[in-house]
């Protein structure tokens, strides 16, 4: 098989026999795999269901009838009789673990042997965590298949991060294929920014993109904003801005049109959250920056803690670095905790996660203003 890269267990890749990603995976035309042990590895549940997808596609129209889907584990002896009797129908049969880390844990060490043995079916394990230190993966790397359904990563010297280039060419050619949209690079990397890279909400977005794309046309950056959350992004922004000067009725008013135009208290949260705790992040990445005698750099904290280089936002998280100052910042992370659990427990209804939202903004605001 192809030679490819994998993950330890932070998912880091290096040079692998049978382990392959996702992307090179879905370009290969022999996308059936042969009876034996395949795993699906990594976060980005998409990808997988993709590959499953294209297991299936290639498969024959028999395929319904010669694959076996386990959603919870399994007992071992339920499992190894549907593994090792064939297909009535012919054909390669697939037996599918979902969720199958419990299912690994408890029997490691008889899947270790199974590996190395002639299947009648092919046993397909899907897992988010898999260290590649493991004699098993070592093993099926050697005589199974793996497939790295994680975002592709590549090396700058010690730092390891996404592979920008290789997602935004998949990216490029998955909207094409997929939807027939044209997508400028800029337009690519906007989308991955406003979804986190999640190529679920990605590919949601890319479908509801083509409805609004003119004839022969291309998305471009401007169709992103208007259409990909970019106003909600925006009135984030003015939100955290207004609770970082103290702004406690700006930051109410923002709340508010974000809250009437349909978001759920806890989505808001989210959001809010994956904003806010991106401050504490650079401050401690300014302080290792000195600790290790290196000339401080704001801007590069600020960079590496996750704020994006499109548009203004590093500048404007520098200036609310300085309006928020340390001490406001090393508490957001025990304040968004406790909002946090609340927002599941106690008040979970929509009224009381209002409350709750306005309650934070209301914290940091007053201690602004104190």
């Amino acid at each position: 098989m192809a030679k490819a890269t994998s993950k330890s267990d932070a998912h880091s890749q290096k040079p692998a026999g049978n382990t392959v990603h996702a992307f090179d995976y879905l370009h290969r035309s022999d996308t059936v795999p042969q009876p034996g042990v395949c795993v699906l590895f990594g976060g980005q549940r998409f990808l997988k269901q993709l590959v499953l997808h294209s297991f299936r596609g290639n498969a024959g129209e028999d395929d319904e009838f010669s694959t076996t889907r386990f959603e919870e584990s399994p007992e071992w002896r339920v499992l190894m009789d549907e593994v090792m009797t064939t297909s009535l129908f012919g054909g390669n049969k697939r037996v599918i673990v979902d969720k199958a880390e419990e299912f690994v844990t408890k029997y490691r060490e008889r899947l270790e042997d199974v590996v190395q043995r002639r299947l009648s079916a092919t046993l397909i394990l899907i897992v988010d965590s898999w260290p590649s230190n493991t004699r098993l993966y070592k093993q099926i790397d050697q005589h199974g298949l793996q497939i790295n359904c994680e975002l592709p990563e590549t090396t700058r010297g010690r730092t390891k991060g996404v592979d920008v280039g290789k997602l935004d060419r998949w990216l490029a050619e998955y909207a094409r294929s997929t939807y027939g949209l044209v997508v400028e690079p800029k337009a690519i990397r906007l989308l991955c920014d406003l979804t986190e890279s999640n190529l679920g909400r990605i590919d949601s977005e890319l479908a509801k993109l083509s409805l609004y794309i003119p004839e022969e046309g291309a998305v471009d950056l401007a169709l992103v904003e208007q259409h990909v959350g970019g106003w909600i992004a925006k009135t984030m922004w003015v939100t955290v801005d207004a609770m970082a000067d103290g702004r406690l009725k700006d930051a109410i008013e923002s709340l508010d049109r974000l809250l009437l135009s349909g978001e759920h208290p806890l989505a808001l949260y989210g959001q809010l959250s994956w904003s806010l705790r991106r401050y504490p992040r650079a401050v401690e990445i300014y302080d290792r920056m000195r600790q290790k005698a290196a000339r401080p750099d704001v801007s590069s904290a600020v960079s590496k803690a996750g704020f994006r280089s499109w548009g203004d936002e590093v500048p404007r998280a520098q200036h609310n670095l300085k309006r928020l100052g340390r001490a406001r910042v090393e508490r957001l992370g025990t304040q968004l905790l406790a909002c946090d659990l609340a927002l599941k427990g106690s008040h979970s209804a929509d009224s009381r996660g209002r409350l709750l939202l306005e309650m934070l903004a209301a914290s940091l605001a007053m201690e602004k203003n104190g």
